[in-house]
């Protein structure tokens, strides 16, 4: 099981991989097994060119052993050395949930009409993988939890401008609506990719966004 996790992981050639190998091995498998969770999770309604239907319901069933796994009776292996983990290093459970809300976000919504929607999509896919991080480091201060949901924030809307291009070329696009209005840029514009003072001034603004999450992390 533990070696499933680790498999996931090396796989995704992240440089998380590599850092989790500093860590004791306790720590260590976590991590992993974490990571293999939120991977697997992502995967769910990314990878594939199935119907939205299908990986809505792939990613109902993957709530329901989720839920299995809390008490060790998953069909999965992975989800039930997730649910020791959570008991060993006592992680609540919202994070694990509210990340599920946040992939079912991808399949209900193309767009964000203002910030405050998409802040509560970056929190749930990625502010949420560092609280449940958080409590394998170990820390001190409280604070760290403010400190994870900001962290969370910048790299979602960093990931998020890295792939402006990609995104729209499968009709996705996460810009806020109030800010593509802002500056004057439009969907179309997006879509066959206008690069103009307006579309420079956009991302000025957005990037200045993503900068003020990482100083408050």
């Amino acid at each position: 099981m533990n070696d499933q996790a680790k498999e996931i992981a090396r796989k995704s050639r992240s440089s998380f991989y590599f850092a989790f190998n500093l860590l004791p091995q306790q720590k260590r498998d976590a991590m992993n097994t974490v990571y293999a969770f939120c991977r697997e999770t992502d995967d769910l309604v990314d990878e594939g060119n199935e119907p939205e239907d299908i990986k809505y319901e792939k990613l109902r069933k993957w709530r329901i052993e989720l839920e299995k796994a809390l008490a060790g009776h998953s069909d999965y292996s992975l989800l039930n050395k997730l649910g020791r983990t959570i008991s060993q290093f006592n992680i609540p459970l919202d994070p694990f949930f509210d990340l599920l809300k946040g992939m079912e976000m991808d399949l209900q919504y193309k767009r964000y009409l203002s910030f405050d929607d998409l802040a509560k999509y970056c929190y749930r896919v990625a502010s949420t993988v560092g609280l449940m991080c958080i409590e394998i480091f170990g820390y001190k201060h409280t604070s760290a939890k403010d400190f994870a949901v900001n962290l969370g924030i910048a790299l979602q809307l960093t990931n998020i401008l890295r792939d402006i291009k990609k995104d729209s070329e499968r009709g996705r696009i996460y810009l806020p609506q109030e800010d593509l209005q802002r500056f004057n840029y439009s969907e179309q514009d997006l879509f066959n990719q206008v690069y103009n003072a307006n579309f420079i001034d956009l991302m000025e603004y957005e990037t200045k966004r993503a900068e003020e999450y990482f100083n408050k992390a």
